[in-house]
């Protein structure tokens, strides 16, 4: 998601500022760099509000780079790898597998045959849900999954990046919104300053 001051806001607001010079395109790159961060807060909240993930999970996902005088652009990316789903609240039913809830607002979804193990990954154990991964004819004897080998099937669910994709359109309209108020409120600062 890209926040950029030439295409957001009122034109008139933004010609004033660059013609204040390096005063102007500080002003400029403030009030994007503050509608950057609110909208990383909007959809690290409206994220929340669809998967049951933590905040400081969410937070780490979502990469910013900041606006500068050279390019006054904010922009916002989510990392697309899958969520494990031990992120989850999940819970262990006795012979039945394991319930996980994703979705905030969802019922919680039932595994079959699910179980929870430790791997490793990237040199630390981590616990992952993972089920059997069957292979071969049906109705033949199913093999038995042992951990650290290719007999299972570790679980994940879609990326915070996918989320973040679905939430964009969502937030947009405010982030505008709040970006045009930076502007004006910059405006009035530099009107300030030249006056004294």
């Amino acid at each position: 998601m890209r926040f950029q001051s030439d295409l957001v806001g009122d034109k008139r607001a933004l010609t004033f500022l660059r013609k204040l010079g390096k005063e102007g395109q500080k002003a400029i790159t403030r009030a994007t760099n503050n509608a950057g961060r609110k909208a990383r807060t909007l959809s690290s909240r409206e994220i929340r509000n669809d998967v049951a993930l933590s905040a400081a999970y969410v937070r780490a996902r979502l990469l910013i780079k900041r606006a500068t005088l050279k390019k006054a652009e904010f922009v916002i990316r989510a990392k697309t790898r899958g969520v494990l789903m031990t992120r989850y609240p999940y819970r262990v039913l006795q012979k039945r597998g394991i319930t996980v809830k994703v979705k905030r607002k969802g019922a919680r979804r039932r595994i079959e045959g699910a179980f929870v193990t430790r791997l490793n990954a990237q040199g630390r154990r981590v616990s992952v849900i993972a089920v059997p991964n069957y292979k071969g004819a049906v109705g033949k004897k199913r093999a038995k999954y042992q951990t650290g080998n290719t007999k299972i099937k570790v679980l994940y669910s879609p990326s915070v990046s996918q989320v973040f994709v679905d939430v964009r359109d969502r937030i947009t309209p405010e982030v505008e919104r709040y970006f045009i108020d930076q502007v004006d409120k910059e405006i009035n600062q530099a009107i300030k300053r030249i006056l004294k």
